[in-house]
């Protein structure tokens, strides 16, 4: 995905919860979802759920191999950030 598609953003700070984490079930439903529309722009910040709204994202990400490298978490907290491809790979 070369270019970041800005005219919708996906919200990452009020996934459903199941058991004190995110329902990772149903987040995914919603990522693909979004992904089929073609969009790519992803809204998350170390504060929502704790920490766990990044995690569970970076997760699905890397498992649908789309997320490619995932920046340093001085660098990423509280930044949107957009599917890309590295030159290191994983």
């Amino acid at each position: 995905m070369d270019k970041i598609k800005k005219n919708f953003g996906f919200g990452c700070m009020l996934f459903s919860m199941k058991d004190g984490e995110v329902d990772k079930e149903q987040m995914r439903k919603m990522v693909d979802a979004f992904l089929e529309q073609g969009f790519n722009y992803f809204d998350t910040a170390h504060g929502y759920l704790d920490g766990k709204s990044e995690l569970a994202l970076r997760d699905c990400l890397y498992s649908l191999s789309l997320l490619y490298c995932w920046m340093p978490e001085t660098d990423f907290h509280s930044r949107p950030f957009c599917l890309h491809e590295c030159q290191e790979g994983i």
